[in-house]
């Protein structure tokens, strides 16, 4: 369930499910993930934000059944 006031500065005012981009058009900005014996994907990961103070109340992913990658992998 979502925060429904901003832990820093206790405002209501929350956007949820904000997408995490990059400026320029080389993909997503998210967590890596095997999408194959070779291949890797990237899940995109998502922010919701205080639009009174901007703070990121947290970040997330819709799908967490990923074979995501690791350090160790």
């Amino acid at each position: 369930m979502p925060q429904e006031t901003c832990r820093e500065c206790g405002s209501g005012d929350l956007a949820y499910g904000v997408k995490v981009c990059q400026s320029n058009e080389t993909g997503h900005t998210g967590l890596q993930y095997r999408s194959g014996v070779i291949f890797s994907a990237t899940e995109r990961m998502l922010a919701d934000l205080c639009k009174n103070c901007g703070t990121v109340q947290r970040f997330w992913v819709r799908r967490t059944d990923r074979p995501w990658q690791t350090k160790d992998a």
